[in-house]
């Protein structure tokens, strides 16, 4: 499960723990009480069961950003727009794909085993789902702010 933390200072007012609130929680933990609310379900082999898997941050940050936007977008989206989408995301993908493998594979960055579902080569494939979210995302900004069309 993604462990959230919600943290209550003893003696300290909503005026005080907004000024104090980074201090407070790298100098002086031993102020706190914790608790933890559980989500989505850990990683089962990882070795760190609090830390959250690459599927569950698409899950709880991506996956309602694209539903909010298709929402939005829902009376001005057309087929047109969805096969420029497709196309933004064909060259997206043609050109982050292959930097991006090799800079996995030369270790200028890296992706823990634990935390991610599979590879395609050494892209893992939440990374290629991350790339066209952020694409599908930026196209349904774009349709959100586009003019309307007038009645003819």
């Amino acid at each position: 499960m993604i462990a959230i933390t919600i943290s209550i200072f003893r003696e300290t007012t909503d005026q005080q723990l907004f000024g104090l609130l980074p201090i407070l929680l790298l100098r002086a933990p031993s102020l706190q009480r914790t608790y933890r609310i559980s989500l989505l379900p850990y990683a089962s082999t990882s070795r760190d069961r609090s830390l959250m898997t690459y599927l569950q941050f698409h899950l709880i940050f991506n996956l309602p950003l694209l539903a909010l936007l298709f929402w939005m977008t829902r009376r001005k989206l057309r087929p047109v727009h969805l096969k420029w989408i497709a196309v933004v995301c064909a060259i997206v993908l043609l050109f982050t794909a292959p930097w991006d493998n090799w800079a996995i594979g030369e270790k200028i960055w890296e992706f823990d085993d634990d935390r991610i579902l599979f590879r395609i080569m050494n892209l893992p494939i939440e990374e290629i789902v991350f790339f066209l979210v952020e694409a599908v995302a930026v196209c349904l900004v774009v349709v959100l702010f586009l003019p309307t069309r007038r009645s003819q």
